[in-house]
């Protein structure tokens, strides 16, 4: 997903298990107990937030 785009906010790193992704592209991929670290304003970051807590429940229920 092309955060930058949808939300205003910038992916600068993610954390996979003990792996750190820096500066991801546009194709990478994020993954379940991913943490990802972002920049933007605070309410660009809440909204992309709320996405993934909404991703994260979809996926949740349907399993």
């Amino acid at each position: 997903m092309d955060f930058r785009s949808t939300f205003g906010v910038t992916v600068v790193a993610i954390k996979r298990s003990d792996k750190l992704i820096d500066h991801p592209g546009p194709q990478t991929e994020v993954c379940k107990d991913d943490i990802v670290y972002v920049l933007g304003k605070q309410d660009q970051i809440a909204h992309a937030v709320n996405l993934f807590e909404k991703q994260l429940k979809k996926s949740q229920s349907s399993n």
